[in-house]
Order: structure tokens, then C-alpha cells, then sequence
């Protein structure tokens, strides 16, 4: 907590390759029931959206385009963690 009782939100979210080309793997140390992952173009359309039933895994983004992408993993009762992703083939 800082002077004015704020708290910056931490997570340990993880996401890799980036860029990728197939396969996008993550990780949440602090995993909670209720996730999903989600991935948005830069213009806020989301392109994919998945419930997240364990701290790790993978998920197939071969079918997106070459460009950039937001994930964002969303619990239901935290703040998201937001992510920039780059697709590269």
C-alpha cells in the first residue's frame, strides 16, 4: 500500500513465445477459479476467448493474423492483467 492507500495490482501472468506463430503457452503462479483468457486486436475486437481451468497451458493462435494483440487474463472478482502479444510467421 502506498501514501495514499492505493495498491499497484501485481500478478505473476506470464505469456510466451512472444512473438509467436502457433502456440502461445501461460502461466499463473496465483491461479483462481473463474479465469478466462482472453485475446483482443488492438481496436478492442476480441478474436478469442477461453475459460482457464489450470495455472498452465497452452492454446492454439495459429489461425490469427500477422499483428499485434492483446491478452488479458480475467478473474472474475480481481483487476485483468493485460498483456501485448505479437503474431510473427
Amino acid at each position: 500500500s502506498d501514501l495514499f492507500g492505493t495498491t499497484a495490482p501485481t500478478s505473476s501472468f506470464e505469456v510466451w513465445p512472444n512473438p509467436t506463430n502457433g502456440t502461445l503457452f501461460w502461466k499463473e503462479t496465483d491461479f483462481a477459479v473463474g479465469t478466462t483468457l482472453l485475446i483482443h486486436t488492438l481496436d478492442g475486437r476480441m478474436v478469442m476467448n477461453q475459460k482457464v481451468f489450470n495455472a498452465s497451458g497452452s492454446m492454439n493462435v495459429a489461425q490469427l493474423p500477422e499483428g499485434w494483440y492483446v491478452v488479458t487474463w480475467a478473474v472474475n472478482s480481481r483487476e485483468p492483467v493485460h498483456k501485448r502479444l505479437r503474431i510473427a510467421r
